[in-house]
């Protein structure tokens, strides 16, 4: 797969989530990049699909590691509300 698309797909994803002024900065030169990967024939067409779909399967497993972080987190503390009482 293309890193190059992968990686800046998935900062991308990251700053639509966190940082939607970023994203507005980040979208032109990184679609430039995708294109010119394509463009300079750095990479096939395949390779810039199967770097999408890397970079889709990275952001779908870190909501779910950072979902299940998050709730574990709860739970500890509900364990710990539920001792000291």
């Amino acid at each position: 797969p293309s890193l190059h698309c992968a990686v800046s797909t998935f900062i991308l994803g990251f700053a639509w989530r966190h940082h939607r002024k970023e994203f507005t900065y980040l979208l032109l030169p990184i679609a430039g990049l995708w294109l010119s990967t394509l463009y300079l024939r750095y990479h096939y067409f395949i390779d810039v699909l199967s770097g999408f779909a890397l970079a889709s399967f990275a952001l779908y497993e870190s909501t779910r590691y950072a979902r299940n972080i998050r709730a574990l987190r709860l739970n500890d503390k509900e364990i710990d509300h539920a001792t000291a009482a």
